[in-house]
This record gives C-alpha cells, sequence and structure tokens, in this order.
C-alpha cells in the first residue's frame, strides 16, 4: 500500500539525517534477471525539495533470503546425479531507535547507508539421488575348451541422501546501501545450523553366472548443517523512490548463467506505522502430486478454478500493549466477501501473526455471464485499519474430451478453439488419443471398423491416465469432461469405478457433460453387432457393449455418480427412425429416451448423432454448463457434497431401480429386457470389395430398405429392377456423418431391389449389409402440429396405437421443451381432435414465435404407460403448417 505525505522541511543539517530516513518510502522496484520487471518507481515531483518528516521510528517488517543449488548430470548405461539444495533465511525486524549509519542527499539524489538488526529463522534441506551402473561380458560355463557363451552382467547401485537442517540467531545484520535512485540489501551474521541426514542405499545386479541377491541399507546421523555466511544483491540493482522512505518492500532475483543457482531476496519494512497493521498478503495451494504440502501460487501462472487457495496475510502490532483485531477477506472483482470470510486476532507488541482463509476458487475463473473473469483481486481488511490487496490468476478448468464408436481424437479437432474463444488460451482441452502416451482408447478408428477393439472397461482405465496427466500438467485438483456418444459410458465407468478421492472432499470430475450418449444403448448395436458375431468379428466389444440388453446390465453395476453433475444433450431428427427400430425419434443412431435416462439435465436440438459436437452445440450447451460462475458454483458445490456424503444410499437406489427396470420404463424403443436383434431383417450378406472394385447385390422384393456398414471409401446406390435410383450414400463425409448408413426407397419401387457398392479406396474393404422388412404395426404415440390459429396458439393431435388400434380414454399430458406450463390433451371431440372417444387427442400449445421446437407427452391407460418426445414445427398463422408424424 503506497503512501505519500508532504511536509515542510527542515534546512538545518542537524536535521537532515532525520528528514532523510524518516520520510515516506513506497515500494520500490526490482528487475528481475531472466524474468519480469517490477512496477516502476514514482517519478519525482522535480520541485527541488527535499523529503522528510518528523518520524524518528526504526524499522519493523521482514527480509527473507532463499537460495536454491541444483544440478543434475548423466553417465553410461543411464546412470546419473541429482542434486537439490534449498536455503531459507527470515529475519524479522523489530528496531525501535532511529537508523544508525550514515545518510546524505544532494541534488543528484540519496547516498550513503544504514544497518538494521532482527531475530533470524533459517532452515536448509539437501537431496542427493543417484544411479550407477556397470555392464560387462561375463563368461560362465567354463570348460576344458574354453568360455562359453558370454552374457552381459549389470549392476545398479542406488544411493539416496536425504538431510534438514535449521538454526536461529537474534543478531542477524541487514545492510542498505543507497545511490541516487539504486539500492543494494546484504545481511550477514547468519546462524549456524544443525540437524540430520539419512542415507538410503541399494545394489541390484542382473545377467549374472550365479544368482546375486539384491542388498539395501539406510542410515541416519547428525549432522552440523553448513548453512549460509551472507549474501546480498548486485550493487546498484535495485530502483526505489528516494522521495518515500517509510515503506520498503520489494523482490529482487539473481540466476547463475549455468542456471544451477537461484538467489532470492524478498523485503518488506515499514516505519511510522499505525500501531495495528495488515501486510504480507500471499497465497498457497496444493500441488496435485504433493497433496500434503501447501506452495506458493506463481503469480504467472497462477492456479485453477476449483482449487483451494491458503490466503496468508501478516498482522504486525507496532506498538506497546496486545492488540486485537477483526480480519476480513473480500474478492474485489465479484463485489462480494467470501464466505466466512472473518477472523479474529490477538497480537503480542512487537510481534508478527499470521491470518489466514482457506478460498474455495470454484466459479472464480468466470463471472456470471460465461465471461473471462480469470484476473482477480483479494482485499484482505483491518477493521479500523488498513487493507492490503493482491492479485491472483484463476484459470479455468481442463476439459477432457471423450470421443465415441468408431471415432478418435480427431472428433474434437474444433474443440481447443471453441474454448480458447469462449475464454482464452489458458482454457486448456486434452483429447484422449490426441497423445497416446497418455492414454490411447480403442472404440474402432472409423466407421465400418470390425477389427477388436477395448471394452468399456478398458477405455475407462485410458481415460483415467489422460485425466491424471491434464490434472498434473495443470496442478488441477478438478477437471471437466465432455463426451460424445459411447464415450459417455466410458466416462461413467471411470466416475463409478477408477475416479480417485481428492483432497478436498468433492468429486475429482465437476461435469459430465454428454453428447449423444446411449445411456439404455442403442438398436443400431443389436443389428450389426449380430452380424460381426455371424462373421467371426467376435472382439469387437465396443459395437456388442451398445447393445440395449448389455448396457441394462452396465446400468445396474455402474450408477454411482459420486457428486459428478451429469447433463445430456439429445439430438431428435425429423424422421422417426433408428436403424431399424421404426417409430423411434433419435439422432439416427441414439433413441430419445435412450440419451435421456434418468438424467433431469437435458436439452433437445435438431441434430443428427454425428453433428453434436459443433460449434453451435458447444455455444448453447456445453458452455453454459462449464463456465459457471462463483454463485452456481457454491449451489453446484453443495449438491456435490451432499451427493458424496450418501454415495452409498444414492448407489443403492440406483442399482435397486436398474434391478426392478424402472429405468426402462418409458422406453420408446424396444425394452431392454430383451434382445431386440434383426427381427426385422430380410436378407443379411458380408460384401468383399477389392481395390477401386465394384459389386451389385440383389436384395429380396419384399426390402423395405437396407442398413450399410463400411468403410468412408465405400459409395453405395439402391435401384429397382429398372435400374430407376430409389437412394444413395456417396461415402466420404457423408458415411461420417451417418455411420450407420440407412437407405430407404424414396419411391415404390418396381420388382427387387439392387444395391451397387463402389469401393473408391486403394486397398480391399469388407462391407456388411442388412437388407429389412416393413415393420407390421405395433405399439406408436405420435402427435401432430396444426397451423397456428390467428391468436398464435398451435393446435395438436396425438394418437396412441396398440397393435393398429387405437387406445382409449387415456390420459395425456404434454410440455413444450424448456417451459414449464403443462399441456393437457382431450378426446371429447371440443379440442380440434374431430368425434368424441376416437382416440384422437386434441390440445392447443400456448402462442409460440415462429421456430422449432420440441414437445414430451406423457400417455397413461391402465396399467399401460408411453412417453414420447417430438419435433415440433411452427409455422407463420397465415401459412399452412404441414402435418409431422410425430413420437412413439
Amino acid at each position: 500500500m503506497k503512501r505519500r505525505m508532504n511536509f515542510k522541511q527542515t534546512v538545518t543539517s542537524l536535521f537532515l539525517l532525520a528528514a532523510i530516513c524518516a520520510g515516506d518510502f513506497s515500494a520500490f522496484a526490482q528487475t528481475r534477471r531472466g524474468g519480469t520487471t517490477g512496477a516502476p518507481p514514482k517519478a519525482s515531483s522535480g520541485d527541488g525539495k527535499k523529503p522528510e518528516s518528523s518520524c524518528k521510528n526504526g524499522y519493523q517488517g521482514t527480509v527473507t533470503y532463499t537460495k536454491t543449488v541444483s544440478t543434475s548430470s548423466t553417465g553410461r548405461y543411464g546412470s546419473y546425479r541429482n542434486m537439490k539444495r534449498v536455503y531459507t533465511a527470515t529475519i524479522d525486524i523489530r528496531d525501535a531507535g532511529t537508523l544508525p549509519g550514515t545518510v546524505s542527499m544532494s541534488a543528484a539524489g540519496v547516498t550513503g547507508s544504514f544497518n538494521l538488526s532482527g531475530r533470524v529463522t533459517a532452515s536448509e534441506n539437501e537431496t542427493v539421488d543417484q544411479l550407477d551402473v556397470s555392464e560387462k561380458d561375463e563368461y560362465c560355463n567354463l570348460s576344458l575348451k574354453g568360455a562359453g557363451k558370454p552374457q552381459r552382467r549389470r549392476c545398479e547401485n542406488r544411493l539416496n541422501d536425504r538431510s534438514e537442517a535449521s538454526g536461529t540467531g537474534d543478531a542477524a545484520n541487514v545492510f542498505i546501501g543507497l545511490r541516487g535512485r539504486r539500492m543494494t540489501l546484504g545481511i550477514t551474521n547468519l546462524p549456524k545450523l544443525a540437524g540430520s541426514k539419512s542415507r538410503a542405499s541399494s545394489t541390484n545386479c542382473s545377467g549374472t553366472c550365479v544368482p546375486v541377491q539384491p542388498t539395501s541399507a539406510s542410515s541416519s546421523v547428525e549432522i552440523p548443517g553448513a548453512g549460509e555466511r551472507g549474501a546480498r544483491t548486485d550493487d546498484d540493482a535495485v530502483e526505489f523512490n528516494p522521495e518515500s522512505f517509510n515503506r520498503l518492500a520489494g523482490s529482487w532475483t539473481r540466476t547463475s548463467t549455468d542456471g544451477a543457482t537461484v538467489e532470492n531476496f524478498e523485503w518488506r519494512l515499514a516505519r511510522c506505522a499505525p500501531a495495528l497493521e495488515i501486510a504480507d498478503v500471499r497465497f498457497e495451494h496444493k500441488r496435485v502430486t504433493d497433496p500434503d504440502r501447501w506452495t506458493g501460487v506463481d503469480p504467472l501462472t497462477g492456479t485453477v478454478d476449483g482449487n483451494l487457495v491458503r490466503i496468508k496475510a501478516k498482522v504486525y502490532n507496532n506498538g506497546g500493549d496486545t492488540a486485537y483485531a477483526s480480519v476480513k477477506f473480500a474478492e474485489t472483482k465479484s463485489g462480494e466477501p467470501l464466505p466466512d470470510g472473518a477472523t479474529n486476532v490477538m497480537v503480542k507488541p512487537g510481534e508478527a501473526r499470521d491470518v489466514e482463509y482457506e478460498w474455495d476458487t470454484s466459479g472464480f475463473a468466470w463471472d456470471e455471464n460465461r465471461r473471462n473473469q480469470s484476473e482477480r483481486e483479494i482485499a484482505v481488511a483491518l477493521e479500523g485499519g488498513n487493507i492490503e490487496k493482491a492479485k491472483i490468476k484463476i484459470l479455468p478448468k481442463p476439459v477432457v474430451m471423450v470421443h465415441g464408436l468408431w471415432s478418435n481424437a480427431a472428433a474434437w479437432a474444433d474443440y481447443p478453439g471453441y474454448l480458447r474463444e469462449a475464454h482464452s488460451f489458458a482454457w486448456k482441452a486434452y483429447a484422449v488419443g490426441a497423445d497416446p502416451e497418455h492414454g490411447r482408447m480403442s472404440t474402432g478408428d472409423h466407421p465400418g471398423n470390425y477389427k477388436p477393439t477395448n471394452t468399456i472397461y478398458q477405455n475407462a482405465q485410458e481415460l483415467a491416465k489422460q485425466i491424471k496427466f491434464a490434472r498434473e500438467t495443470n496442478n488441477a485438483w478438478h477437471v471437466d469432461l465432455v463426451a460424445h456418444s459411447m464415450g459417455g459410458l466410458i466416462s461413467r465407468q471411470y466416475i463409478n469405478t477408477f475416479m480417485p478421492p481428492v483432497f478436498d472432499g468433492r468429486p475429482e470430475v465437476t461435469h459430465l457433460v454428454m453428447l449423444g450418449t446411449p445411456n439404455m444403448g442403442s438398436p443400431c448395436a443389436d443389428t450389426v453387432n449380430e452380424q460381426f458375431e455371424e462373421n467371426g468379428a467376435t472382439e469387437m466389444h465396443a459395437m456388442r457393449e451398445l447393445k440395449p440388453i448389455i448396457v441394462r446390465a452396465f446400468n445396474q453395476r455402474v450408477g454411482d455418480r459420486k457428486g459428478v453433475k451429469f447433463s445430456v444433450l439429445i439430438g431428435v431428427i425429423p424422421v422417426p427412425r433408428t436403424c431399424l427400430a421404426d417409430g423411434v425419434f433419435g439422432d439416427g443412431v441414439v433413441p430419445v429416451e435412450s440419451a435421456k435416462w434418468n438424467l433431469t439435465d437435458y436439452e433437445y436440438v435438431p441434430r443428427n448423432h454425428i453433428a453434436l459436437t459443433g460449434e453451435e452445440d458447444f455455444k448453447g450447451f456445453v458452455l453454459p454448463r462449464l463456465a459457471v460462475g462463483p454463485k452456481k458454483a457454491r449451489a453446484e458445490k453443495s449438491t456435490a457434497l451432499s451427493f458424496n456424503g450418501l454415495n452409498d444410499a444414492f448407489a443403492l437406489i440406483d442399482r435397486r431401480r436398474s434391478e426392478a427396470g424402472s429405468c426402462f420404463r418409458n422406453a420408446a424403443y424396444k425394452p431392454a429386457d430383451a434382445d431386440s436383434g434383426d427381427g426385422d431383417a430380410a436378407a443379411k450378406e458380408k460384401v468383399v470389395l477389392a481395390a477401386k472394385g465394384v459389386r451389385e447385390i440383389e436384395l429380396p422384393g419384399a426390402a423395405a430398405g437396407v442398413l450399410i456398414v463400411a468403410e468412408p471409401g465405400v459409395a453405395a446406390t439402391l435401384t429397382d429392377a429398372g435400374g430407376r435410383i430409389l437412394g444413395q450414400n456417396e461415402g466420404g463425409l457423408e458415411a461420417l456423418r451417418n455411420p450407420f448408413r440407412l437407405i430407404l426407397p424414396a419411391q415404390k419401387p418396381s420388382g427387387a431391389l439392387k444395391l451397387r457398392l463402389e469401393n473408391f479406396a486403394d486397398g480391399e474393404t469388407v462391407v456388411f449389409v442388412t437388407a429389412f422388412n416393413a415393420r407390421p404395426a405395433g405399439s406408436s404415440l405420435t402427435i401432430e402440429a396444426g397451423k397456428p390459429t390467428a391468436a398464435g396458439s398451435v393446435p395438436l393431435i396425438a394418437r396412441w396405437l396398440e397393435n393398429g388400434a387405437p387406445v382409449r380414454s387415456a390420459a395425456i399430458t404434454g410440455r413444450i421443451a424448456g417451459r414449464s406450463s403443462e399441456i393437457r390433451f382431450y378426446d371429447d371431440g371440443r379440442h380440434g381432435d374431430g368425434a368424441a372417444d376416437d382416440g384422437l387427442y386434441g390440445a392447443a400449445a400456448e402462442k409460440l414465435p415462429v421456430g422449432d421446437y420440441f414437445i414430451e407427452i406423457e400417455a397413461e391407460a391402465g396399467s399401460l404407460k408411453k412417453t414420447a418426445v417430438a419435433p415440433l414445427g411452427v409455422g407463420a398463422p397465415n401459412a399452412p403448417a404441414k402435418p409431422v408424424r410425430r413420437g412413439r
């Protein structure tokens, strides 16, 4: 805290020394070699006046010196020697008298020197790790005919030394030299140290003729520590303002040319201060790799959103009586006091007491409007006294992206750019598999892949490696996961089975945002997996584990969320079909109800399965769930802690629900308690295509369409007997957008269907073809939207059929997604539903602006229950709206 005092100058030489030494001190700057430059000194007023003050007190405060020496060397066969020694001395200055020494002033500035004395506490820690390796040929099985075959003998000798020493003294000396606008600082009379040294050694040999057992030994001995005799800054190294003397604060660093030795001075000295004063605001956090120790927060790299930060401030008592005070902590950018951010402190005369506050930084990388707010400022206020402020960077949690079936890290190629645009380069993205050394999942690298893959369980272990790397690289206590498709199941497995506890008691993963995850499986997997296995591809676990019956077993054993907030984005395309499952709305791969599962945080978008990783859905769905400000983060923390305290209870509830099948009660496709298989398949065929090859196959005349699984380099065209094109898939990008390629005849075919397959790739490939029949009438729940009325309300018609017959006397309700008002449907002939009791149910939605919406409906009749979600297009009132068959 900078102060400036202007007093009338005394011109007599008798008071010159007091005037200069007692003048107002402000923080002076330090140029760090190889580092940054501190704040520049205040400019002189230029009026020729000399600073002076009536203050005659000595200095109070601290000077800290740290010296770190690190060396490393390597030798043959992998030998090495690493040494690190850290010496620290802190001098507590309590000088009640005037400055001893000589100081003078001229037009050029201040010259002279003075000494301060104080109590010093010093410590030194040294570690030495050494490995000596020797190798040589050793001849075994000697005989009269000469030496036998040589083998390589390798011996490793390991040595580990640890020493700790400390000491105190009452008369350490601090020297301050002045020259113009430059200053030199030095310390002498440092104490002798004493401590202990421990040594552990081991020897292990391999490749010997006669086996040699490993040996190890350890010892400990008391030692006199060497310590340091003294230290000083470079001459004239520190800039300061000669007009401001009452407060000195700064730092200085010197690094040797070889980088092995780093010396650092930090000082804070004040005089003429109030009786009780707060100073030295600092920040500490724990390292993910060393959770038992608090370390200083680097001001350049800061800390990560969600980490606990210990704020430390020192309260000085410059008076002669014991003093009591209240200290309050606040974050100035948010304008709110920190929770429980007040503490009381008692300080004896001439002492300094540390006050601490553990700050949960969750949400402080953002403001409440999802904007970058990483630059934060903490204010520590002494009630009735001064306020000290310090700045700290809070960076966003790393985001780990988890790909799904037939995919790899390239699926997230655009995500790092999305994160940078939303916040800055400080928001880090890690796609699993981008750096295989830190985890690589195997789900089949591209559509059509039927080769062996990992299981979900094995992929979750690979995900664990990537999360560990992201946490340790950024020192992030917590991360967020964004998962596409099957990646959501892999993430759930990780959270349930492998996620370790974090030392702050909250889950390691804060948010799991799923994009089109088949939380109840996909009927596409039933059809394709059966064909894979019939053709010997029995190790394609990624496909098999997406079958609804397999996912049901998965949900029974993987139900513990451990306080992680789950969210899911659900794609809904206009065509009510998911592979062979007719009348099932979804994103073309995952049915709506499978993605929704039993989650409460979900949204719908008019997107196919692959498109869910695009920028629009990042901004509209993912970003609002990751860019959480402090207020929302506090609410989420409360929920996470309550879940963590009830993990066992919630896991038991989830398990019982799964066993009872209630999770699947409202499924809008074939129930998961039976394998849906490929009962609608009319024919199946495995086709081998040569490089640049073409094949044409004939499909059964009753076939209603064809499902193709192939590499992107394969194009397919469906024709009738007369050669008329009924549908086609060109491969390439189109195949990447629709991994399960479904071709439905656009017109009524004439005679048998033919499928032309063409391989544009340079290598042989395999195509799996399934022709399917039209499904007979079964169970369906549909909805149609009529033309908006002049008042703007939208008429709706719902139809519920069981085995082709309408269900009467049903209770049907619905709501527009994102809106709370309920819509009730009636079959009374008065709500646009036709005749009363005819199985058609009518309702009217509230006035809606022109656009696309989603409607959720629930229907119940006796023991029958159904739910459905369908897209709803609202046109202009004066334009006819095309009725669309919706939902099931």
